[in-house]
């Protein structure tokens, strides 16, 4: 009987560590992209936000109808750009979604194998504690029977 326990699946339990560590890239990745976008979402509503109050600010006196006009326009294009943006981060979030997925999916295969593993590791060092007192136990015999005279 070997003495050091020897998992036959290790292969498989390496190969399931490592989808599942490219499973939490994919993941991180497109985390990172998500936030990348929210970030340019919160920087377009605050360039609207300061280009508005630089425009009310402009207009306490002479009303500049080239300036109304200016901030008019560039709200336009932000808010069209920012629509884009939506539209974008929700398809990202859908593919957030199935990284997730992915990832929870090979993370309980992960967790399949290490179960089985941790199992057959147990019923192996039970196995060995009942073959050490086997042996135990013949010895003492032995040890006994010697003691006492008797033939083994």
């Amino acid at each position: 009987m070997p003495t050091l326990f020897r998992f036959r699946l290790q292969t498989l339990l390496n190969a399931r560590r490592e989808a599942e560590d490219r499973a939490q890239r994919e993941l991180a990745v497109l985390q990172g992209r998500k936030q990348a976008m929210l970030n340019e979402l919160r920087s377009m509503r605050e360039s609207i936000h300061d280009a508005r109050h630089e425009l009310n600010q402009s207009l306490r006196g002479r009303v500049v109808m080239e300036q109304v006009g200016r901030f008019a326009r560039f709200t336009l294009e932000e808010r069209a750009r920012a629509q884009g943006l939506v539209s974008r981060l929700a398809a990202l979030e859908r593919e957030v979604v199935e990284a997730r997925g992915r990832l929870l999916e090979a993370m309980k295969q992960r967790k399949a194998l290490e179960l089985l593993r941790d199992r057959q590791k147990q019923e192996w060092l039970q196995r060995m504690e009942r073959r050490q007192t086997e042996e135990l136990d013949e010895l003492g015999t032995q040890g006994h029977l010697r003691q006492s005279g008797l033939p083994d």
